[in-house]
């Protein structure tokens, strides 16, 4: 009868199952299912793994975020592309307390590849690039047909072609909490950005000020599109 071979093949089923529940509860690691894997099943940021230096997983709701700093997370990093109220939104949903780190500026970080574009533009294998990335500090410009600034090509990494800076932001920044800010190296002038941003941080300075001596230090034109809802490429001055 089929009904007898399907009942013993369920039945069959419901064993196998339990069996592997309780092999993976007692030689599994039951974080793992909670912690991202990188494609060959490596836990970011574990210590004793080889995805120890990509501790980064990428998250736009609370509850998830919830979910990690309940896990043992200590740190929130603020995708670039976030804006003040989105930020905000995230923090107030939190349940437990997490530093809060924004990048606050550098070429925004919009893509990445396996691939080195600074190699293929010179035609170059990545393994045997004689390092020409070294000529091109502030990577390589893109521009339109119409040579409007693009894109900047920067190793694996595509960026934006303004510079994102939220140094006239300070006070709004300050006012949501945040805890730390990152602040991406460029190929000339990054102490003396660094010093602007602790001068106005300090009250030595207005913001207005800062970002005002900031410009002739930038290596493209300022952008902060992003922290107010807009189009990242934006400029947007606090009234």
């Amino acid at each position: 009868c089929r009904d007898i071979l399907c009942a013993l093949l369920f039945l069959a089923m419901i064993v196998a199952m339990v069996y592997m529940s309780i092999y993976g509860y007692t030689n599994g690691n039951l974080s793992t299912p909670f912690r991202a894997t990188d494609m060959n099943g490596n836990v970011c940021g574990d210590p004793n793994g080889p995805a120890a230096n990509y501790p980064y997983a990428y998250f736009f709701n609370p509850t998830t975020l919830d979910l990690f700093a309940g896990l043992g997370a200590t740190r929130w990093v603020a995708p670039p592309e976030m804006s003040r109220e989105q930020i905000r939104a995230l923090r107030d949903g939190l349940g437990h307390h997490m530093e809060m780190e924004i990048f606050a500026h550098g070429r925004l970080p919009l893509a990445y590849s396996a691939r080195c574009f600074t190699a293929r533009h010179y035609n170059l294998q990545k393994d045997t690039c004689e390092f020409r990335c070294l000529e091109f500090a502030d990577g390589i410009p893109l521009k339109t047909r119409e040579g409007a600034p693009f894109l900047t090509l920067n190793g694996i990494q595509t960026q934006s072609a303004q510079v994102h800076t939220l140094l006239d932001d300070l006070p709004a920044v300050c006012a949501e909490g945040v805890d730390i800010l990152r602040i991406s190296p460029q190929g000339a002038h990054t102490p003396e950005i660094v010093q602007l941003f602790r001068q106005a941080l300090d009250g030595l300075i207005p913001p207005a000020d800062a970002l005002h001596e900031a410009l002739p230090l930038l290596p493209a034109e300022p952008c902060n599109g992003f922290w107010h809802g807009r189009p990242g490429v934006e400029l947007r001055l606090p009234n």
